[in-house]
């Protein structure tokens, strides 16, 4: 998978929304970036950490606020493998899925 950066030729906002737009899935941590996508509908994959914001209803990977994100939290402080593994797995599901004309994800 090819990532690019495209921060560059981002001013403002309006510019985070129009590149959100024209992306398949944002991964992201609980930032302003994760809220503006999900609320577009995008799918997003939020890598959260240990001790998660209350919102996230600890232990869920789905929100209510937000159809379309999945949120994979750390289990161990510090420990990032598991949660970049799951959004991994998703990833490659969301890709296999949208190649079989589907094009919602799951956890």
């Amino acid at each position: 998978m090819r990532l690019i950066d495209l921060t560059g030729y981002i001013q403002d906002f309006s510019d985070t929304a129009g590149l959100i737009a024209n992306l398949d899935v944002v991964v992201a941590v609980d930032t302003s970036t994760a809220h503006l996508a999900a609320a577009m509908g995008k799918p997003v994959i939020m890598l959260s950490r240990y001790d998660q914001c209350w919102r996230w209803l600890r232990g869920k990977v789905d929100t209510p606020w937000y159809e379309t994100m999945r949120i994979f939290q750390q289990s161990v402080p510090f420990e990032w493998s598991e949660p970049v593994n799951c959004a991994g797995r998703a990833l490659k599901k969301m890709r296999k899925d949208k190649s079989q004309g589907k094009v919602l994800i799951t956890g």
